[in-house]
C-alpha cells in the first residue's frame, strides 16, 4: 500500500514537472527569470518592499559577485534585451547569499527557493 501511494505521488510529481515545462516553453525568458527571482526571495522571507528596483537588489547582494551577477543578468534580460539567462554559478551564488548566516535548515530552504536548475 505504501509503495502504491509512493508511485502515485511520483507520477503526480512527474506530471507536474512536464506541465510546468510546457507552460514555461511559451513564456519569454525575462518573465521566467524575474518570476524565479521573486519566488526565491519570497520563499526565503526576503521579498523587497514595493518600488525596489533590480538595480537596488543588485547592490544589496554586492558582497557576492555571483549573486549580484544573477540579479544583473535578470536585469539585463528584462531591460537590455540580452538573451543570456543567469548562469549556474550565479544561481549558486544567489542561493548562498539567501542562506547566509543560517544553519542547515536555512540552506535547505534556500535550495528549495532556488533549486539548482538549467
Amino acid at each position: 500500500m505504501l509503495a502504491g501511494a509512493g508511485a502515485v505521488l511520483l507520477l503526480g510529481l512527474v506530471a507536474w514537472l512536464v506541465l510546468r515545462r510546457r507552460r514555461r516553453a511559451g513564456t519569454p525568458a525575462a518573465a521566467i527569470a524575474l518570476g524565479e527571482l521573486e519566488r526565491a526571495l519570497k520563499r526565503m522571507g526576503r521579498l523587497p518592499t514595493a518600488g525596489t528596483t533590480l538595480q537596488a537588489l543588485e547592490r544589496r547582494f554586492a558582497r557576492s559577485p555571483a549573486a549580484a551577477g544573477y540579479v544583473r543578468a535578470v536585469r539585463d534580460l528584462r531591460y537590455g534585451g540580452r538573451p543570456a539567462a543567469p548562469t549556474r554559478a550565479q544561481r549558486r551564488g544567489l542561493r548562498g547569499e539567501l542562506a547566509r548566516g543560517g544553519g542547515p535548515i536555512t540552506r535547505l530552504r534556500a535550495w528549495w527557493a532556488l533549486p539548482p536548475g538549467r
